[in-house]
């Protein structure tokens, strides 16, 4: 199974970055076979990078890094 990680943590991590930088630690993104990137309380996040890397919640923008 696939590791989600906070954006913060991820590989070359711009710290500019202000918006859910720990959502899973803050438990507002996890994962789910059905949705895999997901927002507590939005459900399914949406793929905002190429390598299907980094993932955000198009409503409140918190968001997830996937090591698959």
């Amino acid at each position: 199974m696939p590791k989600i990680i906070d954006i913060q943590d991820m590989p070359n991590f711009n710290p500019e970055v202000t918006n859910g930088r720990t959502s899973v630690s803050e438990g507002k993104i996890i994962w789910t076979e059905n949705n895999y990137v997901t927002c507590i309380l939005h459900g399914a996040c949406l793929c905002v990078s190429k390598d299907r890397k980094l993932w955000r919640c198009p409503i409140c923008h918190e968001g997830a890094y996937v090591i698959w």
